[in-house]
């Protein structure tokens, strides 16, 4: 939705525009899928629980209708110690179809980030974040 990405994340293009390619050649890329939504899963978001289940990849969905809190972060916690999740791609709707997926999105990762660092070693997650914000400012995610 809001242009190219930065070179510093050293991504090819897919052959097809379209939103099909690009969700399951990151969905085979991954060890998992985490899908965050508010509402029914439609679009590209369904479209991606589908991929990963056909394809026999690991994926969690996580409404975010009542907002991120402690049983939404151990959830997550839990799905990524179980299935050994190195690589995760996290997928849901654009800002622009579910004005708010953005922020929560960012406060589940940081949340989840925030509560292994008291972790003691052996069972702590490694969370680093790539991610962008359109240069308006507002920011916004992708199918």
């Amino acid at each position: 939705e809001d242009g190219p990405l930065d070179a510093k994340y050293l991504l090819q293009e897919t052959k097809s525009a379209g939103y099909l390619q690009r969700t399951r050649q990151n969905v085979m890329d991954s060890d998992g899928t985490l899908i965050v939504n508010l509402g029914t899963l439609e679009g590209g978001t369904l479209a991606t629980a589908k991929l990963a289940q056909k394809l026999g990849k690991p994926y969690i969905v996580l409404p975010l209708d009542s907002g991120v809190g402690t049983e939404e972060v151990k959830q997550l916690l839990d799905w990524l110690r179980r299935e050994s999740i190195s690589t995760l791609n996290v997928a849901g709707p654009r800002e622009s179809k579910r004005p708010g997926i953005y922020s929560l999105t960012s406060d589940l990762l940081d949340s989840a980030a925030e509560s292994t660092d008291s972790q003691p070693a052996e069972e702590k997650i490694e969370i680093g974040r790539t991610d962008r914000r359109p240069a308006s400012g507002t920011p916004a995610l992708t199918d």
